[in-house]
This record gives C-alpha cells, structure tokens and sequence, in this order.
C-alpha cells in the first residue's frame, strides 16, 4: 500500500451517511437538509434548533439566503474557518421562471475540518470533502453556546 490509508468519517457522521431525502424530515427515516442540521444539532449537542416543521425545503432556502448573506442572530455568528459541527451554507441549483438557478439556498453540517455532511434532493446524505464544494460554499456559521 502506498500512503496512509484512506480514514473515512467518524462514526457519528457515517451513521448519517445513506439518509435518503425527505421534504419533510428531522431523522434517519429521512430529511432536508435543514432537518439534517436539526438532528444532529440535538443528537451530537443537545440543542434543539427551531424545525420549521410547517415549512419545506423550498421555504428553507429564504432562511438559508438571509444565513448566507451575513444577516445571522445570536447565537449564531460567522466564521471563516470552518470547525466540527459549523453550518456551512451553499447554493443550491433551483429551477424557476423555466430556467435553472444558483441560489444561496442550501446547508450542511462540518464533519471535522475537512469534510461536510448533506443532503439534497437528488441525493441521499453523503460526507465528502470542502474542497468539492469550496465553489459552492457562501458561508460559515457557528452556534455561539459551543
């Protein structure tokens, strides 16, 4: 073998891996990307983040743009590097008006320093490194209590 070899994520985020997508979602039965954040908020430290729960993915997304563009409240601030359990925001691909579009709609969650885990409509959740979506990153939010 040539080089250390490949370290997958912890377990924790693993246990994630393979969630499918649910509109509406705060488990491992299914969820947005949002509920994704939810759970693992409450399961990895114990705080509990408003769900929404009347809300969809679609309606996410305004949360998500106000994240995005800087306009966050405590206890969240932003950061600019990014830390285990961070929120990170990114666009997301939306259609409407008939055409496709980039949106600051989209979050996940940082799986050490490294890696972020998602969820997305066309996807199950997957963990995969911030460098494949370094494009499409538009911020970093940390929840000021940790």
């Amino acid at each position: 073998m040539i080089g250390p070899p490949s370290l997958g994520p912890p377990s924790w985020a693993a246990a994630w891996v393979g969630t499918p997508y649910r509109d509406i979602g705060f488990d491992r039965r299914g969820c947005h990307c949002w509920g994704l954040v939810v759970a693992i908020y409450a399961e990895r430290l114990g705080i509990d983040l408003p769900h929404y729960a009347e809300l969809t993915a679609r309606d996410l997304r305004a949360a998500a743009r106000a994240f995005a563009a800087g306009r966050v409240a405590a206890p969240w601030r932003s950061v600019e590097v990014p830390d285990d359990l961070d929120v990170v925001v990114m666009t997301a691909r939306v259609r409407g008006d008939g055409r496709w579009h980039w949106i600051d709609g989209h979050v996940g969650v940082m799986v050490g320093r490294r890696h972020v885990l998602h969820v997305e409509i066309d996807t199950a959740a997957v963990c995969v490194p911030l460098a494949t979506l370094r494009p499409r990153v538009v911020g970093f939010h940390r929840y000021e209590t940790r």
